[in-house]
Parts: structure tokens; sequence; C-alpha cells
């Protein structure tokens, strides 16, 4: 049975947490080849970006 405190995934296993931006971001770094390096940085860096702007606007 599943853990019922644990967050939402899609249909692919990734997680949703109901933000549509923030799930795009972390979609998009499911996807990343892990042999591609550079692309997991890349998206990674996105994950980062977005989540640290999407926080930021809690303060306003």
């Amino acid at each position: 049975m599943p853990d019922s405190s644990s967050a939402p995934t899609s249909v692919d296993g990734t997680p949703q947490t109901g933000d549509l931006v923030v799930d795009a971001v972390l979609r998009d770094l499911a996807v990343v080849d892990e042999a591609d390096l550079d692309g997991v940085l890349a998206a990674g860096e996105s994950v980062h970006q977005t989540l640290t702007s999407r926080l930021s606007d809690l303060g306003s």
C-alpha cells in the first residue's frame, strides 16, 4: 500500500507538486539521458532556477 504522505506522481513516475512550471522542469529533468552529463547539468540548473524563483515569490 502506498504511503499517503508521499507526493503524487505522474504516469511516468515524476513527482507532481501541483505547480505547472515546477512540474514541467521536473519532467524535463526526468527525461534527460543519464549518460548526457551536460544535459543532466542543464536540466538540473533549470530546476534549481525555477525552484529558487518560485520560493522567492513566497515572501512577496
